[in-house]
């Protein structure tokens, strides 16, 4: 297509997409969460699709002859290759170009997963929200990218621990944005959803592609009950708090743990 940016698609045009994705994959969209998340997605590849296209581009050296030279995906659309080309070229896009490096440059730390999804990793290997952390910023020896990140990791295991030792319920996603921080839209160390995978057979495609959908789906509804109770275990504490001072200005002392105290009861019989 030939637009700039994802957002200038037309929303007839992604509805076409839309449908030939559902021809490929069995996936009810009819709920607006499930439709927002494919949606974005979509955006993903089309994003990834550009940035392919670009190497390609400079890997020939651009100009007249990296037009001669259409990307693979565009073999049979010379004049789609040909607009990109052209969008290569343009000031609008080079300044933007510019920006992405500046600001790629200034991230602390890179994860080591490749363009694989965090999420897809974290389905595939059957890690837990801590160990998938760890797969994300050791290298292939198991040397962390900075000490930062080792400390991090030691603190989650640590807060686990302690949930565990006091017959809590462990909920990595809570302990995850704890202690690594959130955003309004992602819980930090799961990056903001599925990206595109390397494409080897359409059938592996298709399947990866249904499950990364179903996997962000169930993501944001994690997230989503996580801010929720936040609220309420919030509120909560602030109405313990409120009953603790009262029943300090009244001489009061608060309710044993162990249960009633009948001492008073025995020594009354």
């Amino acid at each position: 297509m030939q637009v700039e940016r994802w957002d200038q698609i037309s929303d007839a045009d992604k509805e076409i997409l839309l449908k030939k994705l559902m021809v490929k994959i069995n996936l009810s969209i009819e709920e607006s969460h499930v439709k927002d998340c494919v949606m974005h997605t979509m955006s993903k590849r089309f994003f990834d699709f550009r940035s392919k296209a670009y190497a390609h581009y400079k890997k020939h050296g651009g100009g007249m002859i990296a037009r001669k030279k259409p990307y693979r995906e565009l073999t049979e659309r010379p004049d789609d290759w040909i607009w990109l080309c052209n969008f290569f070229d343009s000031e609008t896009f080079k300044k933007k170009s510019e920006s992405n490096s500046r600001n790629r440059s200034m991230l602390k730390f890179v994860h080591r997963m490749g363009t694989k999804s965090l999420v897809a990793h974290l389905y595939d290997k059957k890690l837990s929200r801590i160990e998938l952390y760890k797969e994300e910023f050791t290298d292939k020896e198991k040397k962390w990218v900075s000490e930062d990140c080792r400390a991090k990791y030691e603190k989650m295991i640590e807060v686990r621990q302690k949930i565990i030792d006091d017959g809590g319920v462990v909920d990595e996603t809570i302990i995850c944005a704890d202690v690594l921080g959130e955003t309004s839209s992602y819980i930090r160390g799961l990056g903001y959803g599925p990206k595109p995978i390397k494409k080897t057979k359409n059938i592996r495609s298709n399947a990866s592609s249904e499950r990364e959908i179903e996997l962000e789906s169930s993501l944001k509804v994690i997230q989503e009950k996580y801010v929720e109770q936040s609220k309420i275990i919030k509120s909560q504490q602030k109405t313990i708090d409120w009953l603790k001072m009262i029943a300090e200005k009244m001489g009061m002392q608060p309710p044993n743990d162990d249960g009633p105290d009948i001492s008073n009861e025995e020594n009354d019989d």
